[in-house]
């Protein structure tokens, strides 16, 4: 089991982390490890694109001597490198960004920016940048639809895999002939709009499971209180407990699911923020799934009321922030 630590990196000091801790202790961890975000991998950018040409800001592999800093054990430290479920070459024109019309039109857009992706992406440094990887990380951000079923789970790896195709990296051949293990590692369902507004309906909460509301709960701008959006979020989390329970599939592998544990995302309630004299962004129903999952997963005993997928288990669910 991964166990990702919410960084709270809009907050200072070490009581929020202690807190984070102390409110994850109830998930079955068995061990609790640190997600690194590394901020230097493309000068002054997030590892979200392909194209960097400059080998000297990649940073792996990692050497123990690395590791090793500030008394670090390296023994118990793994490196990924993690990209958003689409977009994932950075090519992408403004007018293009809606899900549908970008998925529809890829094989276009990728021959017509040929010439500038020949000058800027450097596609065996990305290969050599997965082979030197522990692990492989996308975002599970894609639509959801209206029917869900564990097949829909996923469409986020089926979308990159499909991008990463045309410049010759085979997502299957790493996961399979090459052993690497494949998570979600950010992974969540907002309720709200880009502009922190309560959604008009279920469509667009699923089609835009990016979108959500940040900061403290706020009961004005809760939208699981609704029951048709609730109910919607308890299906997706009792189907992909069920998904994971099984390793994934049918195309695809997973071998963790790390959820976003920030505002309107966090079903968990793993944020300190997320729980208010207001109420709460959590569902305990949600954390009965989770909890059965990461128990059987890692051998506990659960003392509580069974809730979500069999025991016949695989994957397993962390947090990320």
């Amino acid at each position: 089991m991964i166990y990702g630590f919410p960084d709270m990196e809009s907050d200072t000091g070490p009581r929020p982390c202690q807190k984070a801790i102390s409110n994850s202790k109830g998930l079955n961890a068995k061990k609790i490890n640190f997600m690194i975000t590394v901020y230097g991998v493309h000068k002054g950018r997030y590892f979200d694109r392909f194209y960097y040409k400059d080998r000297k800001s990649v940073m792996l592999p990692v050497e123990a001597s690395q590791t090793a800093r500030g008394g670090l054990d390296p023994s118990r430290h793994t490196f990924g490198v993690s990209f958003n479920y689409d977009k994932v070459c950075g090519c992408v024109e403004p007018e293009e960004r809606d899900p549908i019309r970008y998925n529809n039109t890829y094989m276009e857009r990728y021959k017509r920016a040929a010439p500038w992706m020949k000058n800027n992406i450097d596609v065996e440094g990305v290969k050599q940048l997965l082979d030197a990887s522990d692990f492989i990380g996308l975002s599970s951000y894609a639509p959801l639809p209206a029917n869900l079923t564990q097949a829909s789970m996923e469409v986020s790896i089926e979308t990159a895999a499909f991008e990463m195709q045309p410049f010759g990296i085979d997502l299957k051949s790493y996961l399979f002939a090459k052993g690497k293990p494949l998570v979600y590692s950010e992974q969540g369902i907002g309720g709200c709009t880009d502009n922190k507004r309560l959604p008009p309906s279920l469509d667009y909460i699923r089609v835009h499971p990016f979108s959500g509301c940040g900061g403290s709960y706020s009961s004005q701008l809760d939208p699981w209180k609704v029951p048709e959006y609730q109910a919607y979020r308890r299906k997706l989390y009792q189907l992909l407990a069920d998904w994971a329970a099984v390793g994934g599939g049918p195309q695809y592998r997973v071998d963790g699911i790390y959820v976003w544990n920030s505002g309107s995302w966090d079903v968990m309630g793993v944020n300190p923020s997320s729980t208010t004299r207001e109420g709460t962004y959590a569902d305990s129903v949600i954390k009965g799934y989770v909890q059965q999952l990461n128990a059987a997963v890692n051998g506990y005993t659960p003392t509580y009321q069974q809730l979500g997928p069999s025991q016949n288990n695989k994957g397993a669910f962390g947090s990320r922030r």
